[in-house]
């Protein structure tokens, strides 16, 4: 009798794909497979497809799985290229020694309990490739900037560098993918950096927010303010170093009593329907994502509080300098 095979693809979300075999042995090796994953504290969705599934509501669905989980089973009788029925997903390249024979020794395990050894080699390869997915940093400079009555994001420093240009050189620092989001006047050191438009007929950060999740899927951000001069590369370590497995989003509290920092925080690409809710709701308070769940808000070490610190008004600005 055919065993099960097992396809690992790679992607924004990592897919385990398998095929072949009775419906009863994919069923118990799918079971198998999610148990271990879920060790990871992982969000993990599993959809078994018949021979007959209409195409293209295969791709509906994975389309719709693949933006809420972290890692997807996908059970199927016969082989998919899921290379073309989901966007950015390849086939796995094993290029880890430790990995080496993975999908083989997965296949194996399809009448039998996986072995810790091959369990843990399973887990080294989802959080490796989960780990890899892309963070960029996204810069908002669409505020009114009514209180210090100038765009802030054009204030100068005492050596002359605007505060959008010392936040880019920060953000650089650590992300490789900036974008900045709204339509305020920047300055030609930075001008030739992508921007997204907000949100159409939404205000507030949440525009910027939600206008940079829906044009660039599978790609998860740092998102931050122009009018915090004292931010720094230690506190970008520290949103960085609190990413896991089923974290979709992180919110620093400075007081450790519920008072949330969505700005110079980390939002994952799986959040963007947890945001479309909150302005389907009609609401633009993007702090409500806090009640969402698998976002965090931990409190930073107090060296770092400073960095979260933002100047609204000519008085603040004064006082900074």
């Amino acid at each position: 009798m055919t065993h099960p095979m097992v396809q690992l693809w790679d992607g924004a979300t990592p897919v385990v794909l398998i095929y072949d075999g009775s419906a009863e042995q994919r069923k118990n090796l799918a079971s198998r497979c999610s148990v271990v994953l879920e060790t990871t504290e992982s969000i993990v969705e599993c959809l078994y497809v018949q021979k007959n599934t209409d195409g293209a509501r295969i791709v509906s669905q994975l389309d719709l799985i693949v933006r809420s989980c972290d890692v997807f089973v996908l059970v199927s009788e016969k082989w998919l290229p899921l290379d073309t029925l989901i966007a950015g997903v390849s086939a796995s390249t094993e290029k880890d020694p430790s990995s080496a024979g993975l999908e083989q020794s997965l296949s194996m395990g399809s009448n039998a309990e996986i072995s810790e050894p091959v369990a843990l080699k399973f887990i080294h390869w989802f959080v490796s490739r989960w780990t890899a997915a892309e963070v960029g940093a996204c810069l908002l400079v669409g505020g009114k900037s009514s209180r210090m009555g100038r765009a802030k994001h054009l204030i100068q420093d005492l050596d002359g560098i605007t505060w959008a240009e010392k936040t880019v050189q920060t953000l650089q620092l650590r992300l490789n993918r900036l974008v900045i989001s709204g339509a305020g006047e920047l300055p030609d050191a930075i001008s030739h950096l992508p921007r997204v438009p907000d949100e159409p007929g939404v205000a507030g950060p949440i525009a910027g927010i939600l206008s940079v999740l829906k044009h660039y899927p599978g790609i998860s951000w740092v998102v931050t303010a122009c009018d915090m001069p004292e931010m720094r590369v230690e506190a970008l370590d520290w949103l960085l170093s609190c990413r896991r497995p089923g974290v979709r989003g992180i919110f620093p509290d400075l007081s450790g009593q519920g008072r949330v920092e969505p700005l110079l925080a980390y939002y994952d690409f799986r959040v963007l329907d947890a945001v479309q809710n909150i302005v389907d709701s009609g609401s633009w308070r993007i702090s409500r994502l806090k009640e969402v769940e698998g976002v965090l808000a931990p409190r930073p070490p107090s060296r770092l509080f400073r960095c979260w610190r933002n100047i609204n008004t000519p008085r603040e600005l004064l006082d900074n300098t």
